[in-house]
């Protein structure tokens, strides 16, 4: 289905920057890409998942066998070669999901109070079509839509043991996105505001204080932290953390440690036990 830039943006472009910077890393790949590689995650983000389709099927599959938590944004499989339909949604992340035809407003709010998600809270309220809603008495509602309070994120676990989370909207707030992986037991590397990308070898931590923020990359203001102090903790203790840019040993016999920089700042670390 045709998509506002406005909807794009917000499926994919916003979404991926916050998460960028939620202090976790992650992979990028493509369902098939995914299956192939074998690896296990503990989360598996379903970020822009329109179509139904059997590499999605497979994808999904994978992520329920290895046990890791499956998170479902905005529309998820709606798109069927027959047409749009509620049954595909549901077969394919396990909750009960509802759509709306009709452009309703992109403002939820959450069920313990927070002040709720709006990523266009400074340009007034957005609206657009389909939305989708939650419709599972078996499910947690964790936020609701603010004009007709049906549930807009919510989490349940299925027969199988594993979780599937729905959001009716991708999030657009690295610390939103850090408290979700948190909940899926995921390596937190630092805290919320730090761009973090990891292998077996290295670790790359990015520190943004007293960087420019360009216009197009506006929803980042105030999220990329800049305190210049990244607090980094390591899955494991190792014997020597190097960094290869400068040669500088970084740390020692080290499970946790920091990294100051007071100008925008890469560093590429790399790990190694004895």
């Amino acid at each position: 289905y045709a998509a506002s830039l406005a909807y794009q943006n917000n499926l994919m472009v916003y979404p991926l920057q916050t998460l960028n910077f939620s202090g976790f890393a992650h992979d990028m790949l493509a369902p098939e890409d995914y299956v192939a590689s074998g690896h296990r995650y503990r989360a598996v983000i379903f970020l822009n998942t329109c179509y139904d389709t059997p590499a999605l099927r497979n994808a999904a599959r994978k992520a329920r066998s290895d046990g890791a938590m499956s998170i479902w944004c905005a529309t998820p499989a709606l798109s069927t070669p027959s047409g749009w339909s509620e049954k595909a949604m549901r077969d394919m992340t396990g909750i009960g999901l509802r759509f709306s035809r009709e452009k309703r407003p992109f403002r939820a709010k959450g069920v313990d109070g927070r002040a709720g998600y709006d990523p266009f809270a400074v340009r007034g309220t957005w609206t657009e079509a389909p939305r989708v809603c939650v419709d599972d008495r078996d499910a947690q509602v964790l936020a609701r839509w603010s004009d007709d309070n049906t549930a807009a994120f919510a989490l349940k676990r299925l027969p199988d043991g594993t979780d599937s989370v729905f959001l009716g909207m991708p999030y657009n707030n690295s610390v939103q996105w850090a408290e979700l992986l948190s909940l899926a037991d995921c390596h937190a590397f630092t805290k919320p505001g730090f761009m973090v990308r990891r292998n077996s070898r290295y670790l790359m931590v990015f520190s943004g204080k007293d960087g420019i923020v360009p216009p197009e990359s506006r929803v980042m203001k105030g999220q990329i932290s800049q305190s210049g102090n990244v607090e980094v903790r390591l899955e494991k203790r190792h014997a020597c953390v190097r960094d290869v840019l400068t040669h500088e040993i970084v740390a020692e016999n080290a499970l946790e440690f920091t990294l100051s920089s007071n100008v925008p700042r890469v560093w590429m670390l790399e790990t190694e036990t004895r």
